[in-house]
């Protein structure tokens, strides 16, 4: 079998492990309000909508390298308390909403 077709089989296999992984771990999409940026965070992360909008508040977690910011939304951390709150859109998710 040529090198490319089997590169091709080996990045659909990854294709669909992660994308079971991703529903299974519950991540979602979402929008910063005030940004305008987006980013892909774990469920937990995210608090019921507030307001008339629906817009949810997502924990914000105080890490100040990539790869320790990385490795919270791997693991799913729980939010603590010295996480701070700040204001999203959720675009996806398993759930299409913040709980």
């Amino acid at each position: 079998m040529p090198i490319s077709v089997v590169l091709d089989i080996s990045v659909y296999i990854l294709l669909y492990l992660c994308s079971h992984w991703f529903r299974f771990r519950m991540f979602s999409v979402i929008v910063f309000v005030d940004t305008n940026e987006e980013d892909v965070v774990p469920q937990v992360w995210l608090q019921p909508p507030s307001g008339t909008r629906n817009l949810c508040a997502c924990m914000w977690p105080p890490y100040k390298t990539n790869s320790r910011m990385l490795k919270a939304k791997l693991n799913c951390e729980q939010p603590l308390e010295n996480w701070t709150p700040l204001t999203v859109d959720v675009t996806y998710g398993p759930t299409g909403s913040c709980y």
